[in-house]
């Protein structure tokens, strides 16, 4: 079955925006669902993360046509994001051991001997472990609530048909394949002016809508600097 890949590319400033919004200023709610809420610094902490992923993944025209999509319809992403997860709750849905396995298969397919390896990892681009497990928790939630909806809505009489699908169900389910990249500045022998200085060269030519591999071959100074800040698929 033919794969869905998304493309996440990372860099230090990837999570930024939740100080968009002043000291003084009490948190604005964008949305109200059930017991749960969107609020602002959430909204624009989602649209600057997704407008990094497609970065990624495109530039010129495509880019800009993407971002005005983006825009329109974010804010109903989040909603049904949020409902899915609602729902996940509500049923006691477990996916521990499906994120214990996709992190195995990142640690491996990266060379990352350990939790502490990958935390390690993770922190040189300004991404918590915490805020990593918790994103892929919600993602593979999602998935099995939308699984599980559908599959509820298949009505078949064909009592072979159905005996197949039972036996074989993983061979219908679509998995999404992620593909991470990412751009990399080593402190060590650098002051900090030189260091924000070398972030913002980065930023700029990603705000211009450069091709993040590009960008990533010329400023990371890690090992996936080679190929153009990728570290594989997971």
């Amino acid at each position: 079955m033919k794969r869905m890949n998304k493309t996440i590319g990372i860099f230090l400033v990837l999570f930024a925006a939740a100080g968009l919004l002043g000291q003084n200023i009490v948190e604005a709610i964008v949305a109200v669902i059930n017991d749960d809420i969107i609020t602002l610094s959430e909204y624009k902490q989602e649209y600057t993360s997704r407008m990094r992923m497609l970065r990624a993944q495109l530039q010129g025209e495509e880019l800009s046509q993407q971002q005005e999509i983006l825009k329109e319809n974010l804010l109903e992403s989040l909603i049904t994001d949020l409902l899915l997860l609602q729902e996940a709750r509500k049923l006691g849905l477990d996916v521990t051991e499906q994120v214990r396995m996709t992190l195995e298969n990142v640690k491996r397919e990266n060379n990352l001997t350990s939790d502490e390896e990958l935390k390690r990892a993770l922190a040189q681009q300004g991404i918590s472990y915490e805020d990593f497990i918790k994103q892929m928790e919600q993602n593979m939630l999602k998935q099995n609530i939308i699984f599980s909806q559908v599959g509820r809505k298949i009505a078949i009489d064909d009592s072979e048909i159905v005996s197949y699908y039972k036996v074989h169900q993983e061979d219908f389910i679509e998995p999404i394949e992620y593909t991470l990249k990412m751009i990399y500045i080593a402190q060590e022998g650098k002051s900090s002016e030189e260091i924000e200085s070398r972030k913002e060269q980065i930023d700029q030519k990603l705000d211009a809508n450069e091709d993040f591999g590009q960008v990533a071959g010329e400023f990371s100074e890690g090992p996936e600097k080679d190929s153009q800040g990728d570290l594989g698929s997971f």
